[in-house]
């Protein structure tokens, strides 16, 4: 897959609203970097997350779920002016991460494979 598929496809999976709140983070944040070649701030990760429709977005959740990305080594931030400014470190992986939920099995596939054992 390209990556302006990739970039696509996140933006459908962020669009769609059946992320998780940390999943659409990361989409976000995904996006910014993709797209612009920039970060996100919090302030400007709660507008679009709200614009978006998720409507339990508050600053504190993000710097929370910001601070368990960044633990688990998907994104980093950087300290310009006394804000941190979010970026992604392994771009990858974080597309995978945000694709991944978005993906499900069919039944007969799923049925097919258990006969074959």
């Amino acid at each position: 897959m390209s990556e302006d598929e990739r970039l696509i496809k996140v933006k459908e999976a962020l669009k769609s609203g059946k992320l998780s709140l940390t999943d659409a983070v990361l989409a976000t944040i995904c996006v910014a970097c993709m797209e612009f070649n920039m970060g996100m701030t919090c302030d400007e990760i709660v507008k679009v997350l709200r614009e978006l429709g998720y409507d339990n977005v508050t600053k504190h959740k993000i710097y929370s779920l910001a601070s368990r990305l960044k633990k688990e080594g998907l994104i980093e931030s950087n300290r310009v002016s006394g804000r941190a400014i979010y970026t992604i470190k392994d771009e990858d992986e974080a597309i995978e991460r945000v694709l991944g939920k978005t993906k499900s099995v069919e039944a007969e596939n799923l049925l097919k494979a258990l006969e074959e054992v």
